[in-house]
């Protein structure tokens, strides 16, 4: 429901957001600086490709990572999902220089980079707090059961785990995309 509300607002705001209405040029050699501002002023309609693919990606990974940590019954380690902003790191790193490769002004705006990065880390985030709840509600709730046991805060549920999986996506990721926005803005 939480998810819900937040991406109603998100869709919502965007036109506002990210459209900037341009003032009419006042000769014909203006308009040409008046496009290419136009161009890197506006937000770029690929970047949900991105976040959707390399979010995916990205989610696979944390999946496989988790599997694998339950598998050689580690999940009572609650301190192993730090690693998760290493794959995180990897979706948004992967996203930018792709999106940084099919940018044809070889130009990477800061706002539609920082935003790829963004959307990728919560697709991933969306994905993995899905899953997560969905393992712990019905696959495996004894594991569930001991990831409760292993936390400082008792009485959490895999409702509770899964939105501070998404919360933690979503910062980590704020996080991330502003350090690799700092390397791939200069990035000729």
């Amino acid at each position: 429901m939480i998810q819900r509300a937040l991406c109603a607002i998100f869709i919502r705001a965007m036109p506002y957001c990210f459209t900037y209405q341009l003032p009419m040029p006042i000769s014909q050699s203006e308009q040409v600086s008046t496009t290419t501002m136009h161009h890197e002023l506006l937000l770029d309609s690929a970047i949900p490709t991105y976040a959707l693919r390399f979010g995916a990606l990205t989610s696979v990974f944390l999946i496989a990572y988790f599997l694998l940590a339950g598998w050689l019954d580690f999940q009572h380690i609650p301190s192993l999902r730090y690693f998760n902003i290493f794959f995180l790191m990897g979706g948004v790193f992967l996203a930018l220089r792709q999106f940084h490769r099919d940018d044809q002004t070889r130009h990477t705006n800061y706002l539609n980079g920082f935003l790829t990065g963004m959307g990728v880390a919560f697709v991933s985030g969306v994905i993995f707090s899905a899953f997560v709840y969905t393992f712990f509600s019905w696959i495996a709730p004894e594991m569930g059961m001991a990831v409760q046991a292993a936390m400082p805060f008792k009485g959490i549920t895999p409702a509770l785990m899964s939105l501070i999986i998404l919360l933690e996506a979503v910062l980590s990721g704020v996080m991330v995309s502003f350090a690799a926005m700092q390397f791939y803005k200069n990035v000729e």
